[in-house]
């Protein structure tokens, strides 16, 4: 599976063609649905990535939950 990202922010304009996922990836999908199914939170992080892109979750008091998002060349 092969994806494009779009990021665009004040000062932020960034585009990444062809994000691959190998078919033993987990799905980006999945590990958003895990978020969301521990709405009562965790402890520490939590990783997604394949080569050139990664998300990171962080679980915060009041339901909070703050993803940094980072693109690798």
């Amino acid at each position: 599976m092969e994806f494009s990202l779009d990021l665009c922010a004040d000062g932020l304009d960034v585009h990444l063609d062809c994000v691959a996922q190998l078919v033993w990836d987990r799905p980006l999908t999945e590990f958003l649905d895990e978020l969301v199914a521990d709405f009562r939170g965790w402890e520490g992080e939590r990783t997604w990535s394949v080569d050139q892109f990664a998300v990171t979750a962080t679980f915060h008091s009041g339901g909070h939950v703050a993803l940094q998002w980072q693109l690798r060349s």
